[in-house]
């Protein structure tokens, strides 16, 4: 653990905080190169407890439960998410020790961010499909010329005709 400049000690997580722009900039890299990423941080801790005369350690891993999802949009609330997601480790570790289980945060071993570039799915015009897909005869895949298939869809599906195959 490291002394703060009032004296006190400060906890791994706290140190975590104060050096976490090296996530930050990994992000804002990452979002410029791709433009919308879905990132998720991670940490892998060492607990420690004293049973008797025998220390015990432990390693656990602590990440994000939903990924995050960024863009040229809401980069700037990226700080904001990391301190979220810092408090909600704290609780998490507060709340175990709490219910008595003895262990107490030793260390951060790793600190780790997976990012990917993010691609969400989009409607647009008519796509063939593939054939796997096409012989399952449950899709509606309606053939249009514009980019409104799924108006087209659902005017298919509250109107439907008898089956008519073109092939």
């Amino acid at each position: 653990m490291e002394n703060g400049r009032s004296g006190r000690q400060q906890g791994p997580l706290e140190i975590f905080s104060k050096k976490k722009t090296r996530f930050t900039d990994v992000c804002e890299h990452e979002v410029t190169a791709l433009k919308s990423v879905k990132t998720q941080l991670g940490l892998l801790v060492n607990f420690y407890e004293n049973r008797g005369n025998q220390p015990t350690k432990m390693d656990h891993y602590f990440k994000q439960k939903q990924s995050m999802i960024l863009n040229e949009h809401n980069i700037d609330t990226l700080n904001h998410m990391i301190n979220q997601w810092v408090d909600e480790v704290k609780g998490e570790i507060e709340s175990w020790s709490q219910r008595g289980s003895g262990w107490v945060l030793e260390e951060i071993l790793k600190a780790y961010i997976n990012v990917a570039r993010y691609q969400p799915l989009r409607g647009g015009s008519y796509m063939v499909l593939p054939q796997k897909l096409k012989n399952k005869k449950a899709i509606l895949n309606i053939q249009n010329r514009d980019n409104q298939c799924i108006r087209w869809a659902i005017r298919a599906a509250l109107h439907l005709l008898p089956f008519i195959s073109r092939e």
